[in-house]
């Protein structure tokens, strides 16, 4: 888990999973989620609060950055299908512009996370590896690998008005292809939005 929030923190200067039948395969297209009412944004709905998706300023951000450790709620994680990690989050990230938790993973070889950062979908991108389109109902997710070249990680994001968050699927095995761990990753995304 560490080197997976390192990813995002070197970009700015746990949570558990029941499962849901098997992992997708490959990177595809999913469907679009439904429309949002005329004149409303899409938006994941949180106890807490909505989390409206779209593009945000730094600057405002990272002093009010959405922790999903703490502002998700167990029962809307349970919703979702996913179970906070007893790690916590980590205090370290925190004070970077960067919060987040260990998701619980029923498949010993992966380590899935989530996480909230103060840097915006362009500058992300610029800094990493992009992958096609990620397999989410999400509107305006992105997929992206680390910068460092390895395959071992994907995460798949989306930008809201606090922050970009980002669902992370790393493996201990060489053979789970970028494709399949982003798709994992999207998947857990889609789920979290479809769950409010």
């Amino acid at each position: 888990m560490w080197a997976v929030l390192g990813v995002t923190a070197g970009l700015v200067a746990g949570c558990g999973e029941t499962p849901e039948g098997t992992a997708p395969e490959g990177l595809a297209t999913a469907a679009p989620a439904a429309e949002p009412s005329a004149g409303k944004a899409p938006a994941f709905h949180f106890d807490s609060g909505d989390l409206v998706i779209g593009p945000f300023d730094p600057e405002h951000v990272k002093h009010n950055l959405f922790d999903p450790c703490t502002e998700i709620s167990d029962a809307e994680f349970a919703e979702a299908g996913l179970v906070k990690a007893d790690r916590g989050s980590n205090v370290l990230l925190d004070q970077q512009f960067v919060s987040g938790c260990e998701i619980e993973s029923d498949n010993l070889y992966l380590t899935k996370g989530i996480m909230a950062n103060a840097v915006p979908k362009d500058l992300i991108l610029s800094e990493s590896l992009p992958v096609g389109t990620p397999t989410s109902d999400v509107p305006g997710a992105f997929a992206f690998l680390p910068p460092n070249g390895r395959t071992d990680i994907c995460d798949v994001g989306v930008e809201t008005d606090r922050g970009t968050l980002s669902v992370t699927v790393s493996s201990l095995r060489k053979n789970d292809s970028p494709d399949y761990l982003c798709a994992e990753a999207g998947r857990i995304l889609g789920r979290l939005y479809r769950a409010g």
